[in-house]
């Protein structure tokens, strides 16, 4: 049966997961994008200096994965409301697809809110197969080397939006098994961290082995790529796991945790006013990667600060509030996602 109580364990996570993705848009779209406009040619990773690359190493190719894994497991919880059924998934999907498309034409890099909105449409279909039936399609599809082998073969810019899709769907349908999970016993959480830790820490061998690196910014081979998609679930099964055992917490830790799970209930506002930013920067500057850095954790900070400001007025998140009106769901009544 499904958890029906909030879990703030769940707005964590996802904070977790936008605070990657805009540290990781720091390199890619603050440091390297300007650069290969000027350039026109592809340009290394960023390594100097090495705090700032090596918080590279530990969210890039892993920050939106966890995003995606987060969007299946809300939408388990979602439809455990008999009163959501798949038009609401679908004005979701509509909503979020304008809205990465309209980013993508604004300059934004990244086409994450596009994937997200598919998602949505497959969780029309996907959200009545059995547990079972996910769990086989998981390993399907994160085992497979196909999406690299194709993006490998061809031009990868002419088909890089359906190798991306692909490569995701796999974080999605994992997450709605594990938001069919009742998050609110101890037990299923530990069980969580312990797949996660055997997921994650073979992955991260072979890739020590391989490569001398568990970074899973340059894959060199169709075993690095499953390797990587291995350890990624893993570390998103650990990441998860560890929030939720946070969002248990009661006291000093509880109150420490409020502001983060405030942030968290609006990632789709503070993605999309970062992505915005960034896009006018990325046209504007050109910034040493230690520089960037800076700007994304003061970024940080302040969507820290703004939502939480925003909050105590009694306020949702904007675009959030947007969503749930178009889809019809009650935003007087709002259950997190």
């Amino acid at each position: 049966m499904l958890s029906k109580p909030r879990l703030l364990g769940i707005d964590f996570a996802r904070f977790v997961a936008i605070l990657g993705m805009i540290l990781v848009h720091a390199a890619t779209d603050l440091v390297m994008l300007p650069q290969e406009r000027a350039l026109d040619a592809e340009v290394p990773w960023p390594k100097d200096p090495a705090w700032a690359y090596w918080i590279q190493v530990i969210f890039a190719n892993r920050a939106r994965p966890l995003f995606i894994m987060l969007a299946g497991v809300g939408i388990s919880l979602l439809v455990s409301r008999k009163s959501i059924g798949g038009l609401v998934l679908v004005k979701r999907a509509a909503y979020l697809l304008v809205l990465g498309v309209l980013l993508l034409v604004a300059g934004w890099s990244d086409m994450v809110l596009c994937i997200y909105g598919i998602m949505f449409l497959f969780a029309v279909v996907l959200v009545r197969l059995p547990t079972v039936v996910l769990v086989i399609l998981t390993c399907v599809l994160l085992a497979s080397p196909l999406p690299y082998a194709e993006a490998t073969e061809h031009d990868a810019k002419t088909i890089f939006s359906i190798f991306i899709v692909i490569s995701q769907i796999g974080y999605f349908v994992i997450g709605m098994v594990i938001g069919r999970m009742n998050l609110n016993v101890k037990s299923a959480i530990s069980k969580v961290a312990v797949i996660g830790a055997g997921l994650t820490l073979p992955g991260w061998i072979y890739l020590w082995w391989v490569n001398g690196s568990i970074q899973v910014i340059e894959l060199k081979g169709i075993w690095d790529w499953i390797a990587a998609n291995v350890s990624t679930v893993g570390w998103c099964f650990l990441v998860l796991s560890g929030c939720l055992s946070v969002g248990r917490s009661t006291g000093r830790i509880s109150q420490w945790l409020a502001p983060f799970n405030v942030a968290g209930g609006m990632p789709l506002t503070i993605y999309v006013i970062h992505a915005l930013l960034y896009t006018w920067l990325s046209h504007q500057y050109q910034f040493h990667f230690g520089q960037a850095m800076l700007i994304s954790l003061a970024y940080i900070i302040f969507a820290l600060i703004a939502t939480n400001l925003w909050a105590a007025k009694g306020y949702k998140g904007p675009l959030e509030m947007l969503m749930r009106v178009v889809s019809g769901s009650s935003p007087s009544k709002p259950k997190q996602i």
